[in-house]
C-alpha cells in the first residue's frame, strides 16, 4: 500500500553495507504491532537495506537490496524499490551518483536490445482500472512507438503470451524476416 512517488529524480548518494536508520514513523509503526525497532540496524543479513543502498533525491526513498525477495516489485517496502541481492550488485557499480531516475506507471514497455525488439508487460497497479481496460491497445502502442526506430516482423503468439502472463520481464517478440 506504500507508493512510490512518480517522478523524475537522480541518485545523490551510494553506499555499500549500509546501516539502516528506521524513522520514527516506522519505528511507531513496528512498536503498535508490538516489535521494538533498534535506532539503528547494522550492516548484515538482518538488515532490510541488503548490502547496497543508492539514495534518490525524493527524501526517504532509495533504490535497495532485500533479504525478502518475495517482496521486489511489490508495494511492500515504504515506498523504496527494492532489487534482488544479485540485481543490486550487478547495478551498483555502474551507477554513478547524478544520474536520473525516472519513476514511471507504465504496464507495458518496448524497446530494442541489439536486433531483437523485446516487451514488457507488467499488472498495472490497482487503481489504474483505465490501464487494465486499455492494456491491449497501450502494447500495440508501444510497440508502434518502437517500430518507428525500425520495422521487423512481430511474434504475435508471444505478444499474446506477454499480455496473459504480465510477469514484467522483457520478452522477444521480434520475427525474423
Amino acid at each position: 500500500d506504500w507508493a512510490t512517488p512518480l517522478g523524475t529524480t537522480r541518485i545523490v548518494s551510494k553506499q555499500k553495507h549500509p546501516s539502516w536508520r528506521p524513522p520514527a514513523s516506522i519505528r511507531k509503526e513496528h512498536a503498535e504491532a508490538g516489535h521494538i525497532l533498534p535506532r539503528v540496524v547494522p550492516p548484515g543479513p538482518d538488515n532490510p537495506l541488503g548490502d547496497y543502498k543508492m539514495t534518490l533525491g525524493i527524501p526517504g526513498y532509495l533504490i535497495h537490496g532485500t533479504q525478502k525477495s518475495f517482496g521486489v516489485g511489490m508495494r511492500v517496502s515504504h515506498g523504496c524499490v527494492r532489487m534482488l541481492p544479485e540485481d543490486i550488485e550487478y547495478l551498483f557499480p555502474q551507477v554513478p551518483i547524478g544520474t536520473q531516475v525516472s519513476i514511471i506507471n507504465q504496464p507495458a514497455k518496448a524497446g530494442w536490445f541489439g536486433d531483437k525488439l523485446y516487451l514488457e508487460v507488467h499488472p498495472p497497479l490497482e487503481e489504474d482500472q483505465v490501464a487494465r481496460e486499455g492494456l491491449m491497445q497501450t502494447v500495440m502502442d508501444v510497440l508502434d512507438a518502437a517500430q518507428s526506430e525500425r520495422l521487423t516482423d512481430l511474434d504475435e503468439e508471444a505478444i499474446a503470451r506477454v499480455v496473459a502472463e504480465q510477469t514484467g520481464i522483457p520478452t522477444v517478440v521480434s520475427g525474423e524476416f
